[in-house]
């Protein structure tokens, strides 16, 4: 039986992830394979924290294809992004953004639980209340 591999949360800067994923669409597509040797203005870190991102969303398979989500999204203009990220967010982040639209900034960083690592938390919720705060999802006064 193979083992299902957990991925992460998207934990890059969200305005870095959508430049990037945007940039790399030519044609209103994708790459065929996106791995690090195109990702050249992007550090080792970043390279690494993007391509983990693309996994978490759905934007592309383990081996870097990208999915047709990936496509729709890179070459979506910003009503269409607003739209179809938003969707994604819901889907992969239901009990973080239920956190984000009614609690504090503690139990929004508690609902990625502890199985995240504490040193990924952080980054991870910046990228969910930015990604959220771009697309128009409701987000606590607190």
């Amino acid at each position: 039986m193979a083992e299902e591999v957990r991925l992460n949360p998207a934990y890059i800067s969200y305005s870095l992830f959508k430049n990037t994923l945007r940039g790399l669409s030519h044609n209103s597509k994708l790459p065929p394979k996106i791995d690090s040797s195109i990702l050249s203005k992007l550090n080792g870190s970043s390279k690494a924290q993007f391509l983990s991102a693309l996994k978490f969303l759905g934007f592309a398979d383990s081996k870097g294809v990208p999915t047709s989500l990936g496509n729709s999204l890179a070459a979506a203009n910003d009503d269409e992004w607003k739209s179809r990220f938003r969707t994604v967010i819901e889907s992969k982040y239901s009990e973080q953004l239920a956190a984000l639209q009614d609690g504090t900034p503690a139990t929004f960083k508690a609902s990625f639980g502890d199985t995240l690592g504490a040193s990924l938390i952080t980054p991870a919720a910046r990228f969910l209340f930015a990604a959220a705060k771009d697309v128009g999802c409701d987000i606590s006064k607190h």
